[in-house]
């Protein structure tokens, strides 16, 4: 498939991005293969979040752009290998936009390789429509949530109930929700769920304070 040219059909910022596929079922590097002229301007113009470089070269790792980010990996993974449609809506801490962003899979003619489309709607201010446009799963389980919480008497039960329930929701295999001492260097576990067939030790005992 020419990349470009079917990037370079679409309006709105979009680039194409390729998965490498690892043997065991991971992923390897990620690329941005090809960008439309709303996409490149945006990197090598002033009309976007400031990149750590400013010239679009294609089949870049995306790493030359901006830094490791594990929740968009995951994003780009479920989109070109797994073939999921994905859609979200974030405001990342390192940039002074929101993000709209979307995802889709496309065929691949390398077997090692997965494909999606990314396209980017940026905005500096938070658009109230996208943030409410939320699933009605995922709104029971906000007001299920902040039920328990409000009407606990046991809060150390309940933030188990909830850390539980989330891992659930998302079917993670493990969960866990970590209190932060800056002051004194150290945290410790408030709530950890592992799914039955989970592995992991559990971190329930462990406690980690920096000399």
């Amino acid at each position: 498939m020419d990349y470009q040219k079917f990037v370079d059909g679409i309006l709105p910022m979009t680039c194409i991005m390729s998965v490498e596929k690892l043997p065991d079922g991971g992923y390897g590097k990620i690329r941005i293969v090809a960008g439309n002229k709303a996409y490149v301007d945006s990197i090598e113009g002033n009309n976007g979040p400031k990149m750590l470089m400013d010239k679009f070269i294609p089949n870049s790792e995306y790493q030359c752009y901006f830094t490791k980010d594990l929740n968009f990996e995951d994003f780009c993974y479920r989109a070109a290998v797994l073939k999921q449609p994905m859609h979200t809506y974030v405001h990342p801490e390192r940039f002074d936009f929101w993000f709209n962003l979307f995802m889709l899979p496309l065929e691949s003619d390398d077997e090692n390789l997965g494909y999606c489309t990314y396209t980017q709607e940026l905005s500096q201010e938070a658009d109230v429509k996208n943030m409410t446009e939320v699933s009605y799963e995922t709104t029971a389980a906000v007001l299920s949530t902040c039920v328990k919480l409000r009407g606990t008497d046991d809060f150390e039960k309940t933030i188990q109930e909830v850390i539980s329930d989330i891992r659930e929701i998302c079917g993670a295999r493990h969960c866990c929700l970590l209190q932060m001492d800056f002051n004194n260097r150290r945290c410790k576990v408030l709530g950890n769920s592992y799914a039955v067939e989970a592995e992991q030790r559990s971190m329930v005992h462990w406690e980690y304070a920096e000399d």
